[in-house]
């Protein structure tokens, strides 16, 4: 009779306990106070009270009507409630001394932090820095050095601030991105909007971002007349594996099938390029030698399991390219001289390895250019007009005279009477 009354009596303390966990507990997602395990204030009680398995009983019962109310996520974080029951039966002796409890109560709430950072963290995809609670934190810092302080600017408020500067891109750095993005057009307005909604969901003011770039949002035209990234996906899988594409491609009317290996991906005056040879090639002078297409223009792509190692020496060197050009046009290495009759800076800018050797008496800029003799430097010369005088080579000199000559035939202008 007596040990069935005790054995009530237990239980009544162990139903208290699990109902005071759940309450608290309550109150403590609330609060947002750090290392305050409200929700095993009854764990504590029991364990430190009790045998141990009724303090493992009263961290089962609690995590698993948790999981009933709240949901399974919560059944994981029962490793929390049994270590703290463990631990607190552990220092159940100093509960007698106020500051032996105080020491006991902070080696708890230690090792629950602990514990509970590990489960926060495979069931919320791992920690992605900017706001969590102060267990997740303890866990991370101390794994992770590089991701700096925890800055508490208010109760409940915790936040990595100089790893969310160093690790996400702010408002302005966002905007700038976008502004780019429209400004290529290289993208079908279904690709555009993919990214730009990708990138909007990391925008802090959503309000004034879609303030600022709805005109070019809703006038935005890209070049490709179709979705470009599934042809750019098979093309780079292709690239990374060594493997031969074969495809039907137009240029100027004609359509022919290809079959070439991609070497890399080049995005210029805008369009996405597939290259299959070094830069310094001959580029466009006969179509069925074509090193650089147009990926909006390559059709029926398919990727063949013939592989091709390459030639480390005769690499595409997409960097080199575009400070030796202002157009996507491949061509050898030359030393560009020019006299230029305005502003440096607009050849300086477009050629950043260009230098200025000499102002002339008659006020021009002499310049010297590491370029190439392709298409789009010769290109580039004839846009600037009368801006411009080629010193050397001769050959580019005199491909600007021919073409000025060309084009005054067009209105009837005939140098030689």
């Amino acid at each position: 009779m007596i040990n069935s009354r005790k054995s009530s009596k237990k239980m009544a303390y162990l139903a208290t306990a699990i109902a005071t966990n759940i309450l608290l507990g309550s109150i403590n997602t609330f609060s947002g106070v750090p290392f305050l395990f409200l929700d095993s204030i009854g764990t504590i009680f029991i364990s430190s009270h009790f045998k141990l398995k009724y303090g493992l009983l009263t961290a089962i019962g609690t995590h698993f009507l948790l999981s009933v109310i709240h949901g399974p996520l919560a059944l994981p974080f029962m490793l929390v409630g049994l270590s703290i029951a463990v631990v607190s039966h552990f220092f159940k002796s100093f509960m007698h001394s106020y500051k032996k409890a105080i020491l006991a109560g902070i080696i708890i709430a230690l090792i629950g932090a602990f514990f509970s950072a590990p489960v926060r963290i495979v069931l919320y995809s791992g920690f992605k820095g900017i706001q969590k609670s102060a267990s997740d934190l303890v866990f991370i810092l101390l794994n992770h050095k590089e991701l700096g302080e925890i800055n508490r600017s208010k109760r409940g408020y915790y936040q990595l601030t100089e790893f969310k500067e160093r690790s996400y891109m702010n408002d302005y750095e966002l905007f700038m991105i976008f502004k780019i993005l429209f400004a290529s057009r290289g993208f079908h307005k279904h690709d555009l909007e993919k990214i730009y909604h990708k990138l909007f969901t990391s925008v802090d003011d959503k309000p004034i971002m879609g303030k600022l770039l709805a005109n070019e949002r809703f006038y935005y035209d890209g070049v490709p007349k179709t979705d470009i990234y599934p042809s750019l996906k098979r093309l780079v899988q292709a690239i990374l594996n060594q493997q031969m594409v074969e495809f039907t491609y137009t240029k100027n009317g004609e359509t022919k099938v290809f079959k070439r290996q991609p070497i890399d991906i080049y995005f210029s005056d805008l369009y996405f390029f597939m290259i299959s040879a070094k830069h310094t090639v001959k580029d466009d002078t006969d179509f069925n030698e074509l090193n650089k297409f147009r990926i909006n223009n390559m059709k029926k792509i398919k990727v063949l399991n013939e592989r091709q190692s390459l030639d480390y020496t005769n690499r595409f060197q997409g960097g080199v390219l575009r400070n030796q050009t202002a157009l996507p046009f491949f061509g050898e290495p030359i030393t560009l001289i020019i006299d230029f009759y305005y502003d440096p800076v607009y050849v300086l800018d477009r050629f950043p390895n260009s230098i200025i050797k000499q102002i002339n008496k008659d006020g021009s800029h002499r310049i010297e250019i590491p370029a190439n003799n392709g298409y789009g430097v010769k290109m580039w010369l004839l846009e600037q007009g009368s801006h411009v005088k080629v010193i050397s080579p001769k050959y580019m000199q005199q491909y600007l005279v021919d073409n000025m000559k060309k084009t005054l035939s067009y209105y009837d202008i005939n140098l030689n009477e």
